[in-house]
Formats: C-alpha cells, structure tokens, sequence
C-alpha cells in the first residue's frame, strides 16, 4: 500500500512540474507596466523634493556633489553624511583641480561641526542641502524618457530592473541660484537642464538618486545607500 501511495505521489510531483515551469516563465515573461512605474519615479522624487529637512529627506545616507567645469578648471565640492545611533557624521571635502581639502563634520540641530574640535564649519555656515531650496513640477518635465540602470551610468549604479526617468528640466531658477551661492556668482541663462533621476520605494526606506547638469554644472544628490561603499572610521 505505502509503495502505490509513494509511486502516485512520485507520478503527481512529475506531472505538475511542466505546469510549475509554465507558470514560472508566464511571470518571468510578463511585461511590465512601464508607464505605471515611470510615474512611480516621478511622483516619488517630487514628492521627495517637498521635504525641508534630513531627517525627513534621509534616514540612512546621504551624498550630495557639486562641479563647477566653467574656465576650464573643474572645482568639485563633496558632502557625505551617515547616520549612526542618531547622529549623523561623515566629512565634507573641496576640490580644485588636483587640490583637496577634506574634514570631518557632524550635522546637528541644522547646523555642520568640525568633528575634532566642535566648532562650526565656517564654509558650510550659511549651506542648504539641495532637495531645501530644489522642488520639481511636472509641467516643468520635457522630453521625457524612461531608461533601464544598465543603459546610463550617470547615476553611478546600474541595476536592470530599475528605471531612470531622462527629461530636460525647463525651470533652472533653483540650480544656478544654488551654483551662485556655493561658488563664484553664476549668471542665469537659457540652457536647459538635463535630469535623470531614480526613485525606489522600499518597505523600510526609499532610495532617491537625482542628477541635474548642463554643459559645465552638474549636481548629484542621492539618499538611502552608499553609492562608493565607504564606511566611516
């Protein structure tokens, strides 16, 4: 008896694998919906870019960098904060050409410290953290493309299943007002902006990584991980 049940049983098992693989490959095979995701992205970076502080903004990580190309002489200013048992520190560093100076800050009540002497940073005294002066408007979206990670690395990551929504961004007032107070006086002019941006929604945190740049000004802001794996010491 147990042998009939044990050969029946063994006969069901193959039968109902061709039905399993079926079934695996209809869900592997199944489109997606790009154009619900698509609007996923774009309502989950605005509605990012409506936060006004970076605990609000950012619960883990946080990276903002700046380039300035202009004159032929590339200045890059980088700002990177983590957060641990409720502080958040990291360091802040500028760049001119071949030139680095980098400091360890901590970020607290608004304002950047000196790790070491816990003093305030003079350089980021008056500093606002993009997504602070920076809203999106969906009217403000042109030339709209939804890209797959692996066909751009100008987010610095690639992922195949996620999307990057592409656009020309026509309202540039926020990102020369913000180049202007974060390097010499920028002229505002009538060059679009070309964005790409990622937004992942998680169960426990979201993920937001934006680049906005022009032929000589670029910003990259992003939160929820650390795109270059470094770990503060």
């Amino acid at each position: 008896m147990r042998k009939i049940i044990f050969i029946t049983v063994v006969i069901l098992i193959l039968a109902s694998c061709p039905i399993i693989f079926l079934f695996v490959n209809w869900k592997l095979e199944k489109p997606r919906d790009l154009e619900k995701e698509a609007k996923i992205v774009k309502n989950g970076i605005i509605n990012s870019y409506s936060k006004k502080t970076l605990d609000e903004f950012c619960d883990t990580k946080y990276e903002l960098t700046m380039k300035d190309k202009r004159d032929g002489k590339e200045k890059n200013k980088i700002l990177f904060l983590k957060k641990e048992n409720g502080n958040w520190n990291g360091n802040y560093s500028e760049k001119i050409e071949n030139k680095i100076k980098e400091i360890p800050i901590l970020y607290k009540n608004g304002k950047f410290y000196h790790a070491e002497n816990n003093k305030v940073v003079n350089n980021l005294k008056n500093f606002n953290f993009y997504f602070q002066i920076q809203s999106f408007k969906l009217d403000k979206f042109e030339n709209i493309k939804i890209l797959k990670s692996e066909n751009t690395s100008v987010l610095g990551f690639k992922n195949e299943f996620d999307l990057v929504l592409q656009a020309e961004y026509s309202d540039n007032k926020n990102f020369y007002s913000y180049f202007s107070k974060n390097f010499n006086d920028i002229r505002n002019n009538k060059e679009k902006i070309l964005f790409y941006g990622k937004y992942i929604k998680n169960t426990d945190r979201n993920i937001v990584n934006i680049v906005m740049e022009t032929s000589d000004l670029k910003i990259n802001e992003k939160c929820g991980y650390d795109i270059l794996n470094r770990e503060l010491k």
